[in-house]
């Protein structure tokens, strides 16, 4: 059975956006999402009143995470929204990309915010069998030394689990890095792991980041991956307008995938 799952950084609510602050988005994206009902989704950049207001719109979802930071004006989410009439949670997590990762609102490795990875393990309600993980993160975009440093951790905190047992797995997020930057060398030589951007067909491949503009030019920095347990039909990057309004200042990438 073929599902569909995104990475979508939603862009934090602020008027400085005009037009396109969140207001003015939020139908748009809930009709993209009630249109395409994706299984699961990993979300950056939304903070406590975004999370609610997607959970108002979104009936058929629930989420999970908590915010990177207990000061309201970056208390910014990596929330993970799953269908609720599909999938349970088994159990989730949030850890800091820190030298204390336990430690909630911390910060090192010269990032400029604290940053976290939310990690989730899923079941079927029809199949409970059937498990996987989805990890979703939001690296520094400032510190190059922060991303870095963010993707070993992914890697390793990937490594832990399956030393435990091997699941299905998925990745999302903003790495605020192209596939050519270190951050992504730990992920894309990491075994078993599959760049599902990679399968981004040449007419639709381009940046992610567009601000508002629309434009196409340049390299993703939003990015998904899978490991072989996973069978990836296609992925594409939604680069239209909903309703005469971007969605974000991201192109959200969806990518359409069967378990084996």
């Amino acid at each position: 059975m073929e599902h569909l799952l995104l990475t979508f950084n939603l862009r934090i609510s602020t008027n400085h956006d005009k037009e396109n602050a969140w207001p003015y988005r939020l139908d748009s994206i809930i009709t993209y999402l009630n249109d395409r009902k994706p299984l699961i989704f990993g979300t950056q950049e939304g903070v406590e009143g975004m999370i609610d207001d997607l959970c108002e719109n979104l009936h058929d979802y629930q989420y999970i995470g908590v915010p990177r930071s207990n000061n309201k004006f970056n208390a910014e989410y990596n929330a993970i929204f799953y269908n609720s009439d599909i999938l349970r949670v088994r159990k989730s997590e949030t850890i800091w990309i820190s030298k204390t990762p336990m430690i909630p609102n911390t910060k090192d490795f010269k990032a400029s915010l604290p940053r976290i990875i939310t990690y989730g393990e899923f079941y079927f309600i029809k199949n409970p069998f059937l498990r996987f993980r989805f990890y979703n993160t939001h690296l520094d975009h400032e510190s190059e030394l922060a991303r870095v440093e963010g993707a070993k951790m992914l890697r390793d905190l990937i490594n832990e689990h399956n030393q435990k047992e091997v699941l299905p797995l998925i990745i999302t997020g903003d790495f605020n890095a192209t596939k050519n930057d270190d951050p992504l060398y730990y992920l894309r030589h990491f075994a078993s792991l599959i760049h599902a951007n990679e399968l981004i067909s040449e007419d639709n491949f381009g940046t992610t980041f567009h601000n508002f503009t629309g434009t196409k030019e340049g390299l993703p920095i939003d990015h998904i991956f899978v490991n072989d347990l996973i069978k990836l039909n296609k992925v594409a990057i939604f680069q239209e307008k909903v309703k005469g309004k971007f969605l974000s200042d991201h192109y959200p990438i969806e990518a359409y995938f069967e378990f084996k």
